[in-house]
Formats: C-alpha cells, sequence, structure tokens
C-alpha cells in the first residue's frame, strides 16, 4: 500500500489553524492576567485604613470592647500612627460609618479639664491639642474591627489622659459609654 503526499492545500489549512488557536490562546491568557492584576488592585485601595484584627496587640472583646496602646508617644507638635479596636457590642444591629475618636484629654496634673473635646468631636475626632483621623468601616454585630489611626498634636510637652470612643451610625448614647477606653498620651 502506498501512502499518497499530502497536498499543499492540507498543509496551508494546517498552518491556518494553529495561528488561531494561538491568538486566541494569547488573547485568553492576557484577559485573566489583566483581571487579575484589576483585583489585586482594588483589594489593596479598600484596606488602607482598615488592618486585620491580628496586627492589634490585643483583640476588642465583649469585655474590652475597645483596644487601644496604654501609653502612646507622639513628638511635640507632630503626629503619630496607632492601632486601635472597636467590637460592636449590640447583639441585634451593625455598627455603620463605625470610627473611633478621642473624646476628651486631660492634661496631667491639671486640676481642671481645660482641654475636653466640644460638640464638634463628633465630625473631626479632636480633643484638646490633639486630632484622631482615621477612616469609618461598618461593623456587623457582635464582631470586631481594628483601625489604624493617626494621631495630631500642637501640644509641646506634657503627659495627657485621653479618652476614645466608638462613633457613628447605630452606636446609641448607652453604647458610646460602653465602648470607651482611656490611655495616656506623652508628648516630647
Amino acid at each position: 500500500m502506498k501512502l499518497r503526499p499530502i497536498g499543499k492545500k492540507a498543509d496551508l489549512s494546517l498552518s491556518i489553524n494553529a495561528i488561531v488557536i494561538l491568538i486566541l490562546a494569547i488573547t485568553v491568557l492576557s484577559l485573566g492576567l489583566t483581571f487579575i492584576r484589576s483585583m489585586f488592585k482594588s483589594a489593596g485601595s479598600k484596606i488602607e485604613g482598615a488592618i486585620s484584627l491580628a496586627e492589634l496587640d490585643s483583640q476588642p472583646t465583649i469585655e474590652k470592647p475597645i483596644t487601644i496602646p496604654e501609653t502612646v508617644e507622639i513628638p511635640s507638635t507632630g503626629s503619630t500612627t496607632i492601632k486601635i479596636g472597636i467590637f460592636n457590642l449590640d447583639p441585634s444591629a451593625e455598627f455603620s460609618s463605625a470610627k473611633p475618636i478621642l473624646s476628651e484629654c486631660i492634661l496631667a496634673g491639671s486640676a481642671t479639664d481645660d482641654t475636653t473635646a466640644t460638640d464638634e468631636t463628633e465630625t473631626t475626632g479632636s480633643a484638646g491639642p490633639f486630632t484622631l483621623t482615621t477612616t469609618t468601616q461598618t461593623i456587623a454585630k457582635r464582631s470586631s474591627a481594628a483601625y489604624k489611626a493617626i494621631l495630631q498634636t500642637s501640644a509641646s510637652g506634657g503627659t495627657y489622659v485621653c479618652t476614645v470612643k466608638a462613633s457613628g451610625s447605630g452606636i446609641d448614647a448607652s453604647l458610646q459609654s460602653s465602648i470607651s477606653g482611656q490611655f495616656f498620651i506623652n508628648v516630647k
């Protein structure tokens, strides 16, 4: 039995099919890589102000619904970053637009509370010579969230006792007093 040689038409058809398959493979690969890159970019932009609970020194719980370092060192007229955790004590509702705010700061050794925050604290996060800046988050019922915040001061020195509390939609006055904590700020 004699094999017939393959004609020029068959060779041309085979090479056209190979080229089409190669072009489709490259197109699918580039679309896949573009999709994966865009997913990583969007995930990175969502976590700038929020951090993982694992990054906190201690995680917030029902017993201790707000966690903050016991002492924060800050240079005079400067700023520093701190990590704060908040636990949603409400068993029936989530906190939306929740964030930590400074409610008051008192200079240690002063007889009066001359650096207490005013009503603007709810929106600015300021108390006396300090400003706390961070993003807002939604905290599901009976769960927690972690924040990275910038603490700025205009003070030139001294030790302050400050109170931080949770603020946002769904946090009523009784819960707000329960979700608070005190810490020291040493301005050097």
